[in-house]
């Protein structure tokens, strides 16, 4: 899928970002357009969610409402041997901003149509800011999550239809939709210490009475 090849794992591959021109070229023949997109607000967990209202939309997880998002996860899939993985739309309507910010996963941005430019920091350059910190609380859901801020060390990508981003976990980013654009986010969900023994736990807990029976009332309990 988008052309990988033993080059990219070696020196891309949950290393640094890395654009891969015309990646996805035989994907946007297939993209839903602007109008379809929109016309997903009802079935998105998300919608609707950005920095300038009606401008900015990000619909998170539509891999079972749309058929395009299903295609690209189910490549992805094959390609990469791994199930935990999800797909995501966004549209900007016009010129917008894209805040700040890093996730623990890695993702492939699927240009589809209009132009976009993205600014990189490694996460080394933000480790004094508590950047493990921050991934611990998203991870946990715990609340008050750090705001990310750029710093040195900034690379740069222009970004056009039929084209693949690829961004390893941690890496900050921010940049800009310059006019109406829209864009997939395949995320490979990164496999930790408490995804894996989350569901086995959960499990457990379904089957034994101390799981899901209230304690004793009474002092002490």
């Amino acid at each position: 899928m988008f052309h990988l090849d033993e080059h990219f794992f070696a020196r891309s591959w949950r290393r640094e970002p890395v654009l891969l021109q015309g990646a996805a070229r035989h994907l946007v023949a297939d993209a839903p357009t602007p109008t379809q997109i929109m016309g997903y607000t009802s079935g998105a967990r998300s919608p609707g969610r950005g920095q300038l209202p009606q401008r900015d939309w990000f619909f998170q997880g539509m891999t079972q409402q749309v058929p395009f998002a299903d295609r690209v996860v189910r490549e992805a899939r094959a390609a990469f041997e791994w199930n935990e993985m999800s797909c995501d739309l966004v549209y900007e309507k016009g010129p917008a901003p894209v805040a700040c910010h890093d996730d623990n996963d890695d993702q492939f941005t699927i240009q589809l149509s209009g132009a976009k430019r993205w600014r990189f920091s490694p996460p080394d350059s933000h480790a004094a800011d508590g950047i493990l910190d921050d991934v611990r609380r998203r991870v946990f859901g715990e609340p008050q999550a750090r705001v990310a801020s750029a710093r040195l060390g900034m690379r740069e990508f222009a970004i056009e239809p039929g084209d693949v981003l690829y961004v390893p976990p941690l890496w900050m980013r921010w940049g800009e939709s310059l006019g109406e654009s829209t864009s997939a986010i395949l995320v490979i969900h990164a496999a930790s210490a408490f995804t894996t023994l989350r569901e086995a736990l959960l499990m457990m807990l379904r089957r034994s009475p101390d799981g899901f029976i209230p304690p004793s009332s009474g002092r002490g309990r």
